[in-house]
């Protein structure tokens, strides 16, 4: 599974100051539904 995610933050300058505050919490958000899934689905078979 691959996610792409475009985003823009508003406010032009002040919001280009957050921008990285912002990619390290959409990464972290994404981290972690990469890991839930794994435990999810690490049990699981697939059927024939």
């Amino acid at each position: 599974m691959e996610d792409v995610l475009h985003y823009a933050l508003p406010l032009g300058k002040i919001g280009d100051v957050f921008g990285g505050f912002v990619h390290r919490k959409v990464r972290g958000v994404f981290s972690f539904r990469e890991l839930a899934l794994e435990q999810i689905f690490s049990g699981a078979r697939l059927v024939d």
